[in-house]
């Protein structure tokens, strides 16, 4: 078979395509097996499927995940430091009591979470300055209203006296801010405080409540 043979002539026998090739590449298919060649076809796409499909899990993977970390990045954190003091006024089986509160300085810590500069979620540390010394912690929430730069808020929370001895109750507060530049500004709060259970605190003997008024005044600081 020469390579003037008509193309139909060819295609009707496959032996005139094989001779009519270069003698090295002639032989590389004669002496090739038929199950060898496919297997190793078959083999080669085995592996790059599952290598295409193993890449595609992965990305599927990663991408909301570095999405779902850009968004935990968002956090930005806000303080207040305030020192506070008002009326305080306990009542039990014997009769109740008013008078001034204690001096308390109040560490407020608060986390914006995606810009949402409408809520605030953190916890408070309150230290009694006078009297016998006490701390206690605070989980809080707050909702902030307003435009820059005067902002109100409310809030409420959990208020916790922890030393020297425990006292339970619930808290609630309105206050506002106002900025004096940027991260910084002014802020005051009216809190008040209602404990119900506590052990061994001298201002809440056993059987009694606790009401306190409390008007704050000091920083507020942007992070």
């Amino acid at each position: 078979m020469n390579e003037t043979t008509p193309l139909p002539q060819r295609l009707e026998n496959p032996m005139a395509i094989i001779t009519s090739l270069p003698t090295p590449i002639r032989h590389v298919i004669v002496s090739a097996k038929p199950q060898d060649i496919s297997a190793k076809v078959g083999l080669s796409f085995s592996r790059n499927t599952y290598r295409t499909r193993l890449t595609l899990a992965l990305c599927a993977l990663v991408v909301p995940l570095g999405a779902r970390t850009a968004e935990a990045q968002a956090l930005n954190l806000v303080s207040d430091v305030t020192l506070a003091t008002g009326v305080r006024m306990s009542r039990g089986e014997k009769g109740g009591v008013t008078q001034r509160s204690p001096l308390f300085a109040d560490l407020d810590f608060g986390f914006v979470l995606d810009h949402d500069e409408t809520s605030e979620w953190g916890l408070g540390f309150t230290f009694q300055l006078e009297d016998q010394p006490a701390v206690s912690l605070c989980p809080q929430a707050r909702m902030v209203r307003g435009e820059a730069p005067l902002k109100l808020f409310v809030g409420a929370g959990l208020p916790v006296f922890v030393s020297p001895g425990t006292l339970f109750g619930i808290e609630g507060l309105v206050g506002g801010r106002y900025e004096l530049g940027e991260g910084f500004g002014l802020t005051s709060a009216l809190a008040i405080d209602y404990f119900f259970a506590g052990s061994d605190l001298p201002v809440l003997p056993e059987g009694a409540s606790l009401l306190m008024f409390n008007l704050g005044v000091g920083l507020h600081l942007l992070f």
